[in-house]
């Protein structure tokens, strides 16, 4: 009858004489790619992880701009402030 092969005991003790590899057990393993959901939530946490990165990226240029303005270097300044601002526009994008 279809379907019977199933139902074949099996043991996961190699010593055992029922032993069966685990491929071969008739059941479907669900890998983390197939389920979908892990997946998912590792390329949040990737994503999340590179924003805070550049959040923190632009916080320490900000401290380095104001120190170049503050210190005189006026065109300096204006130069890490711009690219601050390429950098913020791709924070809110991302």
């Amino acid at each position: 009858k279809a379907g019977k092969g199933r139902m074949k005991p099996f043991c996961i003790n190699p010593k055992c004489e029922n032993f069966l590899p685990e491929d071969k057990r008739g059941y479907y393993k669900k890998s983390e790619d197939a389920s979908g959901e892990k997946a998912e939530t590792s390329k949040k946490k990737t994503a999340a992880k590179k924003h805070e990165e550049k959040k923190k990226t632009i916080e320490v240029m900000m401290a380095d701009a104001t120190e170049l303005y503050n210190s005189g270097k006026v065109e300096e300044a204006q130069a890490m402030y711009d690219k601050i601002s390429e950098l913020n526009n791709t924070v809110v994008e991302g």
